[in-house]
């Protein structure tokens, strides 16, 4: 819940800045059906996590997205 704006507008501005400039984006939320309106390999996504999450699950989502080794699909 940011202040002014939501972060699925956040998300499409950065699908806006050229190709090697856009973040890699893990989504995590509370927000109830959020799973169902972005999906890994769209709009940037490389994951997403609904809270609570485990965080070791946060790390091992942080890591493979880092390393470049995430399956998407």
């Amino acid at each position: 819940m940011l202040p002014h704006v939501d972060g699925w507008s956040v998300l499409a501005k950065a699908q806006e800045l050229p190709e090697g400039r856009r973040p890699k984006v893990i989504v995590v939320t509370a927000v109830a059906g959020a799973a169902d309106r972005v999906h890994p390999g769209e709009m940037g996504v490389t994951g997403f996590l609904a809270k609570p999450f485990d965080i070791d699950d946060l790390v091992r989502l942080v890591g493979a997205t880092m390393e470049g080794s995430l399956s998407l699909g």
